[in-house]
């Protein structure tokens, strides 16, 4: 989870980035928040 929390918040720090969201995003941002789902694997999965 701390590995995650600081490449996020690279990413959004990162000038390239900003630039693009600049270039892509000139009347705001495309959203207004971001969900984050974890999910976990399970020992098998069913065949149809």
């Amino acid at each position: 989870m701390e590995a995650r929390e600081r490449n996020f918040k690279a990413i959004f720090e990162d000038p390239e980035f900003k630039a693009l969201l600049e270039k892509t995003e000139p009347n705001g941002p495309l959203h207004e928040s971001i969900d984050v789902s974890y999910m976990r694997g399970v020992d098998f999965f069913p065949r149809a």
